[in-house]
C-alpha cells in the first residue's frame, strides 16, 4: 500500500472504486476487494485529498506543493491517464482539500493561503473567496444541490458561501482547528469536527 500517512479515502458514486491520498506524494486507486489497481505520481510533496467527479471520469488531487491535478479516466486503458493531467496552480501556500461540486461543473480547493478558490474542469479559475478566514483553510464541501459551499479553518470558524463566492455566515463554536465538514444528504445540517475533540451539529 502507501509508504506514509494516508491522508484522505473516497468512493466512486458506483462503489465500484475506492482512491486514497497520501503523504507518500501518491494516489492510489484500488478496487472494493483490496486489489490495487493504478498509482498515480507527480505531485511534489504530501498528497492531502482526492476527490472522484459524479460521473466517476475525473479525479482531483490536492497536495501540499500548491497544486491541484485533475487526472481523467481513459476508457479505451481502462485507467486514468497520466499523460493527459491538468495542473491547476493559483494557490499561494499547501492546498489541504478538494471537493467536487454534485453536478460536477466546479471543483473547489481549500488552502492555507487562507483561501477556497472555484475552478472549471478545463483549469479556469472561476473565482477566489477571501476574507472568510484569518488562518489557513482546512477543508471545503458543497452542500446536495450545490447552492452553497461550506469552508472550515483554523481560525475555528466555519464560512457558507454562496456560488456566486458570497459569504453568507460565519459559525463559531469550535475551540480550536476545525479539522472536517460534511452535509447530510438532504441538505439541512452542517457536521463539524475540530481538534477540541468535539462533533458539532449545524442546522
Amino acid at each position: 500500500g502507501h509508504g506514509y500517512w494516508v491522508n484522505k479515502v473516497r468512493f466512486s458514486t458506483d462503489g465500484q472504486t475506492i482512491v486514497s491520498a497520501s503523504s507518500d506524494r501518491t494516489i492510489r486507486i484500488w478496487n472494493t476487494d483490496g486489489s490495487l489497481r493504478q498509482v498515480l505520481t507527480g505531485h511534489t510533496n504530501w498528497v492531502t485529498s482526492v476527490d472522484i467527479a459524479p460521473n466517476n471520469q475525473v479525479l482531483a488531487s490536492a497536495s501540499r506543493d500548491n497544486t491541484i491535478r485533475l487526472w481523467f479516466y481513459d476508457a479505451d486503458n481502462q485507467e486514468f491517464s497520466t499523460s493527459n493531467v491538468l495542473v491547476l496552480k493559483g494557490h499561494y501556500g499547501p492546498v489541504m482539500d478538494v471537493r467536487f461540486s454534485p453536478d460536477g461543473d466546479i471543483i473547489a480547493s481549500a488552502s492555507e493561503d487562507n483561501t477556497i478558490k472555484l475552478w472549471k474542469l478545463d483549469g479556469t479559475l472561476l473565482k477566489t473567496l477571501r476574507n472568510g478566514h484569518s488562518k489557513w483553510v482546512s477543508c471545503v464541501a458543497f452542500s446536495p444541490n450545490g447552492r452553497v459551499i461550506a469552508s472550515g479553518s483554523a481560525d475555528r470558524t466555519i464560512v457558507l458561501w454562496n456560488r456566486e463566492g458570497v459569504m453568507i455566515q460565519s459559525l463559531k463554536g469550535h475551540d480550536s482547528f476545525v479539522e472536517d465538514i460534511a452535509f447530510d444528504p438532504n441538505g439541512q445540517a452542517l457536521a463539524s469536527v475540530g481538534r477540541d475533540r468535539t462533533v458539532k451539529l449545524w442546522n
